[in-house]
């Protein structure tokens, strides 16, 4: 392998995974992929950057999908439409729980894949999605998990990774929950699908993490929800989403949390390209007035620090200008953007070197070292 290579085709997946027909990223890629390209290595950092369905998606579209051996053609035509398969069915279930959860008077809204698919990647199925993502207000959490349990959900589960059966969650990871209450323990029902066996709910009442002092309340983001149109095979429902100002923020934070607590016993478990794309994309479709809308946001909540933590690793990652536009260049110091804190140690700081782009295509994992607290914590 020619010792450029790899960052050929990682540069060409990070222009797939915010291409859309019509927009720069899309041209550029389809010229890449015309050119030539290591497909099996191409499909490798796909599969491991949740990718894979996005880049058949964008080979399809663009007419390239023949410049790549016919096997790696079936792996990628099969993973976009289980994924479809997928996604149709975690819509479905998305439309029942809005439905008995509407009924019951509660106010939600749900976050990241399911609500992504169909307002980042406009139903393309090019979005993978595992489980569904519900937000609700900490005093109304109970009472969620009641409504979902009466739907047939059991809590307090994890599956056994041999058998693939529910088994009850061991109790370290319970204590875990309630040593840090910004989830419920996940909830599991049978799916009667092949494709995947249970569906999942996670309900969440933070933006961050708890007793994080960067915080956006989540009852005045639920009172600003809207509902969006999702299609399945039910026919056309509306599910209860977060509006576009918050939702970008959301994924800002949640990025955040997910980049910036680094776990080092586990360095593989790592954040995805695909995260810094959905931020990209949800930037990217905000109107003038959602943007300022935004910025004044972030300045009256002061969240600078991990707006521009992620911000600036996605304008190095993608050539936007995110951090210009919102204002944000105060809080880009290298002390800070090469910053982490460590999951398994609490008040415990970590430091990183190179650059975003050589921590998500590392085959390693992200390696850290001790550091002193940074700036702005």
């Amino acid at each position: 392998m020619e010792r450029d290579e790899i960052p050929e085709t990682w540069r060409l997946l990070e222009r797939v995974s915010i291409a859309s027909p019509g927009n720069e990223a899309f041209d550029e890629a389809q010229a890449m992929i015309s050119r030539g390209v290591d497909g099996d290595l191409l499909v490798g950092f796909a599969a491991r950057h949740a990718l894979a369905p996005a880049l058949a998606d964008h080979l399809t579209r663009s007419g390239t999908l023949g410049r790549l051996h016919n096997r790696v053609q079936r792996h990628l035509k099969d993973s976009l439409t289980i994924n479809r398969l997928r996604i149709g069915e975690h819509l479905r279930e998305a439309a029942r729980i809005s439905d008995r959860v509407a009924a019951a008077g509660l106010r939600v809204a749900f976050t990241k894949g399911v609500a992504a698919q169909a307002r980042l990647y406009d139903g393309t199925g090019a979005r993978v999605l595992g489980d569904l993502d519900v937000m609700v207000s900490p005093e109304d959490a109970p009472k969620l998990a009641q409504v979902v349990e009466e739907l047939g959900y059991a809590g307090g589960k994890v599956v056994d990774p041999a058998s693939r059966e529910l088994v009850d969650m061991p109790r370290p990871a319970k204590l875990l929950f309630k040593l840090r209450p910004d989830h419920l323990p996940h909830f599991f029902r049978p799916s009667g699908n092949p494709y995947f066996r249970y569906h999942i709910v996670d309900v969440a009442f933070s933006f961050t993490w708890f007793g994080c002092r960067w915080a956006v309340g989540v009852p005045e983001a639920l009172a600003n929800a809207s509902s969006l149109a999702v299609d399945h095979e039910g026919g056309r429902s509306r599910i209860p989403v977060l509006d576009p100002v918050h939702d970008f923020v959301f994924h800002v934070l949640h990025l955040f949390r997910e980049a910036w607590w680094v776990d080092d016993t586990n360095p593989l478990a790592d954040v995805r390209l695909s995260q810094f794309a959905d931020v990209w994309r949800a930037w990217d479709r905000l109107s003038a007035g959602e943007r300022a809308d935004a910025v004044a946001l972030i300045r009256d909540r002061d969240l600078g620090p991990p707006v521009a933590w992620v911000c600036f690793h996605l304008d190095e990652l993608f050539g936007s200008a995110v951090v210009e536009e919102i204002g944000l260049r105060g809080f880009c110091s290298p002390r800070w953007l090469r910053s982490a804190a460590d999951r398994n140690v609490g008040g415990a700081f970590l430091s990183w070197d190179g650059d975003m782009r050589l921590r998500l295509r590392s085959r390693t994992g992200v390696e850290v070292s001790p550091a002193e607290r940074p700036p702005f914590v």
